[in-house]
């Protein structure tokens, strides 16, 4: 009976501290950290979602870019950020992909985070510079056997998911173009435009406004739907390989360790904004589909999943990053 009271008495201290922790969170701005440059489609997404976020929450959330090592350096440096509720990662797809590929990532991404929303998900699109001489993927393709190692193409890293699904078409169309990794989506998107690299592959975020500029030319959409946002443009499944998907995931995520508390708050404060009509068509202008019914639980076991099937794909298509 003694033990059991002692039990009792600790547990409810503990639940005293968590309730006292969310009553008074946050006192002070909460960093978001983004592991790639500014300008790509985890940037505008993460200040999308501090804007209104952070404005509900009553202090500012700030984005702070933190790129290199394919998004691992801002993401280890998020890991080991206390688990106050303080700082926070924009988790995306990258974060499932990079461990399978390289021995150097500190942090597991299940073990050393705390899922706190699933953000959105989108189509990649494969683009063009305008002066390139081809309109469409089966093009793109023609020109690659009949003119082999003239293409290359810009992704937003090794590893990245853009990477791997230009591999596998690659793999599966029977061509060659060389790989051009950037650190982040932003720079990439400026050498197609300016003619360096001819084609590259990224989410529709970073590329929308520049296509519909007409400074570059979508070639085909990863989705095994076609795009609202790029009706005329097909997909790979359509254009060239039946049953080809590939599309972008973004979350946000705190260290392992963050009290339950404080992640059910940051939860509810960034499913509101989710749910805001403002923000939803501002995701939806960058070529994003919110995902505001998924609990952290259940984002969890996305992530799981995710991380789950990528090493059978990366031994097939043999990326390798170290």
């Amino acid at each position: 009976m003694i033990r059991e009271f002692r039990a009792m008495v600790v547990l409810c201290a503990c639940m005293a501290t968590f309730a006292a922790a969310a009553q008074t969170f946050p006192t002070k701005p909460i960093r978001l950290v983004v592991p790639y440059p500014p300008g790509g489609g985890t940037d505008a997404t993460a200040r999308v979602l501090a804007l209104s976020a952070g404005a509900s929450l009553g202090q500012p959330i700030v984005v702070e870019n933190r790129p290199g090592a394919s998004g691992m350096l801002g993401t280890d440096l998020a890991a080991a950020a206390p688990a106050d509720g303080y700082t926070l990662l924009m988790f995306a797809d990258t974060n499932t992909i990079i461990p399978s590929l390289s021995a150097n990532v500190k942090s597991d991404p299940v073990k050393s985070f705390q899922p706190i929303a699933q953000v959105a998900i989108g189509p990649l699109v494969i683009f063009a510079n305008p002066g390139l001489p081809v309109d469409s993927l089966t093009a793109m393709v023609r020109m690659a056997k009949e003119k082999p190692g003239s293409l290359s193409y810009a992704s937003s890293g090794n590893g990245s998911a853009q990477h791997l699904a230009m591999e596998r078409l690659k793999l599966e169309a029977g061509i060659t173009i060389e790989h051009v990794p950037y650190k982040g989506g932003g720079q990439a998107v400026i050498d197609v435009m300016g003619g360096s690299v001819p084609i590259g592959i990224l989410g529709l975020s970073a590329v929308i406004p520049h296509i519909r500029a007409g400074k570059l030319k979508a070639l085909a959409i990863t989705d095994s739907t076609r795009s609202s946002l790029l009706p005329d443009v097909p997909t790979v499944a359509e254009a060239l390989l039946p049953g080809f998907e590939a599309v972008q995931w973004f979350g946000i995520v705190a260290p392992a360790g963050t009290p339950a508390p404080i992640v059910a708050q940051l939860h509810a404060e960034f499913t509101k904004a989710l749910r805001d009509p403002e923000v939803a068509r501002r995701l939806a202008d960058l070529g994003l589909k919110t995902t505001p019914e998924r609990s952290p639980v259940e984002f969890a076991r996305f992530i799981e999943r995710d991380y789950a099937r990528w090493p059978p794909i990366i031994r097939a298509v043999g990326v390798k990053i170290d």
